[in-house]
């Protein structure tokens, strides 16, 4: 019997070894598919940039259609179906140092805030880490501005 007050492990995206088994099952069931539209979506993609450097241009709308799509549809509801299975505080890529990924494994997540996005930038900046390659400091002042559509609405470690 599980101790029920002990956390789920946590899902770490490079280390397959940490995804539950049910996830890896409906993978692999549907990896030939999915393998078949990414390479479908390459070929169409590849397809289109040849003819707009050639100077012909196909407006998206006409442009050939994925025949993989419905399927992949199909195989992407069935990875979510399993997903919801699972207990996810957070779902999120992005590029964190090692103490944030750590901070987030021991703490969890937390709301942004304009105070802790500053905190986060001079931690950074501390560490000798630009917190993004940036020319100006214009994005900062765009994030941080306490506009609530920025602020608030993500989550931070």
């Amino acid at each position: 019997m599980t101790n029920r007050s002990s956390p789920p492990s946590a899902i770490t995206l490079a280390q397959q070894s940490s995804w539950p088994s049910d996830l890896l099952d409906v993978l692999a069931e549907h990896e030939a598919l999915l393998i078949d539209y990414e390479n479908t979506e390459r070929a169409i993609k590849a397809r289109y940039e040849a003819e707009h450097k050639a100077g012909r241009y196909t407006p998206m709308a006409m442009r050939d259609r994925n025949s993989h799509y419905g399927l992949r549809q199909y195989a992407l509801s069935q990875v979510e179906a399993v997903l919801e299975q699972h207990r996810i505080k957070g779902w999120h890529c992005t590029r964190l140092t090692e103490t944030e990924q750590n901070a987030v494994l021991a703490d969890g997540m937390l709301p942004s805030s304009r105070a802790f996005l500053l905190e986060r930038i001079a931690a950074l900046e501390a560490q000798g880490l630009p917190p993004w390659p940036r020319p100006t400091p214009k994005p900062i002042a765009r994030t941080i501005k306490g506009d609530p559509e920025s602020c608030g609405s993500s989550w931070m470690p």
